[in-house]
Formats: C-alpha cells, sequence, structure tokens
C-alpha cells in the first residue's frame, strides 16, 4: 500500500468524523466538540466526542443522516466503517444523553 492511499483514508476518516462532529455540536446551545489523535506503539488513536440535540435516526442497527438531504448524505460513518474494518482496525460509537463519542484505533503496520 502507498503512503498515498493510506493518507487519503485517513483524510476520509478525518474529515467525516469531524463534519459530522462540527454539524451536530453546531445545532446544540454549548456547542462542545473535542477532538484528540495520538500514535503510540504502531496505534494510531483517534477520539472524538461532540454534543448533539435531538432524535438518532437508526436502521437496522446503523445511524442514518438527520441532514434534510438524506440521499446525498449519510454515508459519513459508513465511509469510516467500512475503511477502520478493510485495515482491521476498531470503530467504537457510542451516544447517550446528548454526548456522541467516536474512537478509532488503526494498526499502522497494517496502512503502511
Amino acid at each position: 500500500r502507498s503512503l498515498d492511499e493510506y493518507s487519503f483514508e485517513l483524510a476520509i476518516i478525518l474529515g467525516n468524523l469531524l463534519d459530522n462532529a462540527i454539524e451536530a455540536a453546531r445545532q446544540t446551545e454549548e456547542q462542545a466538540l473535542r477532538f484528540q489523535m495520538e500514535e503510540d506503539k504502531g496505534m494510531l488513536f483517534i477520539h472524538v466526542v461532540n454534543k448533539y440535540c435531538g432524535e438518532l435516526r437508526i436502521k437496522e442497527g446503523r445511524l442514518l443522516s438527520t441532514k434534510s438531504d438524506g440521499k446525498n448524505h449519510g454515508m459519513g460513518l459508513k465511509n469510516v466503517r467500512d475503511i477502520v474494518e478493510k485495515n482491521h482496525g476498531v470503530l467504537d460509537i457510542r451516544y447517550d444523553n446528548g454526548i456522541f463519542e467516536v474512537d478509532v484505533i488503526l494498526y499502522l503496520q497494517s496502512l503502511c
């Protein structure tokens, strides 16, 4: 695998997670968002936490877009999940009481 492919996949992960978090946080009163990314012992850890308001839409265990134009949105987390699974990583998504958290672990040796 090339460094370009790795960079492209990482950009998809970060772009989708941050875009979703910013969009959701903007709709809340506190507009809170936290992002952390670090590498340790060949593993890349990504942690995103944001506030959200309203009800999340879930179908068959998958989160659906809450954007009004659902046909052209809603692929972000699926793309993240696909890339993480392809690279034998870990994706953990939790949401409760207006707080949405995503943790991603990627094993860098499998990416390079």
